[in-house]
């Protein structure tokens, strides 16, 4: 859209970091900040890769990050929970350092409560007053009940089913096609097999799964 004088207006610009992502990944980024009025300027670091801390360039991953934690113009997107944890524990980087990427075939209602650095697949779908804390990844074609809550750095893999009311803790992983019936509450840290029917609550720190879905052992 050009301005009084016929000029085209120049769009705002914002830096984005990125770890783990590839090409495809960063045109759908780009693309996604264009449709806002975002022009992006992207740095790319270990694009190929995956955000390892045991790999043979921690201390270059390091000291790239740490040199962009007094960029406040730069935000970073990262595509697993456990390199974000990594990243907000060690350089002490805060939610809002990190971008949501939302899936254009995603299904997002309008009163859901998003937390930061989330990452929602296609196909996947979330209900009204559903609340989803920080750096919770939401794969393909999953389904969040309205009124359930998700605690930060989850996963949900894809074809989960969470009904309604259903309350999931920090650091959680439901497996592919696992089903949560309604009001069910998931504690901390734990895993939930693939395909499993989760009935009733589970403890946090566990590892779970069958149908009806029971513990089978503690996670360490």
């Amino acid at each position: 859209m050009g301005n009084e004088d016929g000029h085209k207006r120049a769009l705002p610009l914002i830096s984005i970091t990125t770890v783990g992502y590839t090409e495809p990944h960063l045109l759908i980024i780009s693309g996604i900040l264009q449709s806002l009025s975002l022009d992006p300027i992207i740095r790319i670091f270990d694009n190929q890769g995956r955000f390892d801390p045991g790999g043979t360039l921690l201390r270059h991953r390091f000291e790239f990050i740490e040199s962009l934690n007094g960029c406040h113009d730069c935000v970073f997107a990262l595509s697993r929970p456990a390199g974000k944890r990594f990243m907000v524990e060690t350089f002490g980087l805060t939610p809002d350092r990190f971008i949501n990427l939302f899936h254009e075939r995603s299904n997002i209602s309008g009163y859901a409560r998003l937390g930061k650095g989330l990452r929602i697949d296609a196909g996947a779908s979330i209900g009204p007053a559903a609340s989803i804390g920080d750096f919770v990844h939401i794969k393909d074609q999953s389904y969040i009940g309205h009124h359930s809550h998700i605690g930060s750095f989850t996963t949900i893999n894809p074809t989960a089913s969470l009904a309604s009311g259903v309350r999931v803790g920090s650091g959680v992983v439901i497996g592919l096609g696992a089903s949560i019936l309604n009001d069910v509450s998931i504690g901390d840290g734990t895993i939930v097999g693939a395909g499993s029917v989760v009935t009733r609550d589970l403890p946090a720190g566990v590892v779970a799964h069958g149908n009806p879905c029971r513990v089978v052992r503690d996670v360490t």
